[in-house]
C-alpha cells in the first residue's frame, strides 16, 4: 500500500485533481475511471479526472472522449 497524506481539515469546497498520463492504455481506462470515481465518492470529495494522452495509437482517445461525454468530471488533454 502506498502511503498518502490525509487532510483532516480540508476546505469544504476542495477540488481533488487526478492527472493520469495515457499512452496506448485502451484496455484499462474505463476501469481506472470507475475506481477513481468510487474512491472520490467514498471520500466525499469533489474531483476532476484529467487524462493526458501522449499520442496514443490505439483507441485510448475514443475511450476518453466517451468518458467525457458521460461524465462532466472527466477532462482530456491530447499532446
Amino acid at each position: 500500500m502506498i502511503p498518502f497524506l490525509v487532510m483532516t481539515d480540508r476546505p469544504a469546497n476542495a477540488l481533488v485533481s487526478f492527472v493520469v498520463p495515457v499512452l496506448d492504455e485502451e484496455g484499462c481506462i474505463d476501469e481506472l475511471a470507475r475506481r477513481i470515481r468510487a474512491a472520490a465518492n467514498a471520500a466525499g470529495v469533489r474531483y476532476e479526472l484529467i487524462f493526458v494522452d501522449d499520442g496514443s495509437c490505439d483507441a485510448s482517445p475514443d475511450k476518453i472522449a466517451a468518458l467525457r461525454e458521460a461524465d462532466g468530471q472527466v477532462k482530456a488533454i491530447r499532446l
